[in-house]
């Protein structure tokens, strides 16, 4: 974990107009949180808002209030950036491939689905785990330095100095990760339902595998309320679609748990679910069940009232990608 020179991290995301942070820092090599709080910006933080030079005083003046209100200690920060803000592709190469050969593939794989010139972006892969396929799979990240540029801005204009910029995807399952009680073992899903839409990761054994977006329905609002069986069917349909990646690994391509995030509370949607997939299972993510943390009253009551929503700032203040 990393930390400024007072012992503290700060994890922030920042998901369209919700910005969330977590705080937290090492006591005799134990993770304790000290402190969250979240706030709302008065315009996303989104595709449309990149380059718009007016909008950085308002950001910047929603972080730093937020710090001075809440209390944080923090001087540095891990951040986390909206899937959607970047291109995710998984790919798949030869086996034994070494790291030069590994990267000349990844190199060829980036100039069929970049739509601008590789100079405008960051780029950074990895090899996933190893689920027994004839292939070695690869995942690739893809962000515009243009996105990064106008985030270092808005932080330049607070009282934070970024440390390291993640995908709000892989922050999340990290989360799960940050204490090795919680229970990661086997094959799970994330299903994240937001203002965008439905988001899935599928993970093993607390590795990540494979990522997914549906966007949101025209009539979303109201098939949350009355069309709970339709819109536990399209979750359905594309985590059984998802699980057809893996028809050949090594483990049995069936879901043991689904762990349910973001804004909307989806409750009502679970017995549909777990009728569908035949998975008893599917529960709320509370990432802080088994952590130490030392917080005032304002911050508790948020951990009691949705710690689903802070898992992927948790997962940044638990440490860099792995």
């Amino acid at each position: 974990m990393a930390s400024d020179r007072d012992g503290f991290s700060l994890g922030l995301n920042i998901f369209g107009n919700k910005l969330r942070m977590v705080e937290a820092r090492k006591r005799g090599g134990t993770l304790i949180i000290s402190n969250l709080a979240e706030a709302t910006l008065d315009v996303p933080l989104d595709f449309y808002a990149i380059g718009n030079q007016d909008l950085i005083p308002q950001y910047a003046n929603v972080i730093n209030s937020t710090l001075d209100n809440k209390e944080f200690e923090a001087q540095t920060l891990r951040l986390a950036i909206e899937r959607r803000m970047v291109i995710i592709k998984r790919i798949a190469v030869d086996q034994g491939l070494d790291d030069r050969e590994l990267k000349q593939h990844v190199e060829w794989e980036l100039e069929q689905f970049l739509i601008s010139s590789r100079d405008e972006y960051n780029v950074d892969f990895e090899k996933l785990e190893d689920t027994g396929e004839a292939f070695t799979h690869v995942i690739v990240v893809a962000v515009r330095k243009a996105i990064i540029g106008y985030l270092q801005e808005i932080f330049d204009s607070t009282n934070l100095q970024i440390e390291e910029i993640d995908v709000d995807t892989f922050a999340a399952v990290r989360g799960l990760k940050c204490n090795p009680k919680n229970k990661v073992i086997g094959l799970s899903a994330l299903l994240d339902i937001n203002e965008r839409g439905f988001d899935f990761s599928i993970i093993h054994n607390g590795s990540f595998l494979l990522s997914s977006e549906i966007a949101k329905p025209q009539d979303d609002d109201q098939t949350l309320d009355n069309g709970h069986e339709q819109l536990a069917r399209i979750i359905a349909d594309e985590l059984n679609r998802m699980l057809t990646h893996f028809e050949n690994a090594r483990f049995e391509n069936r879901l043991e748990r689904i762990l349910l995030t973001g804004e909307k509370n989806a409750s009502v949607i679970v017995p549909h679910l777990q009728k569908l997939l035949n998975l008893e299972d599917i529960a709320f993510c509370d990432p802080f069940q088994n952590l130490d943390m030392e917080l005032n009253d304002q911050a508790g009551a948020l951990v009691q009232q949705s710690p689903e929503k802070f898992l992927v700032s948790l997962g940044m203040v638990c440490g860099g990608r792995e």
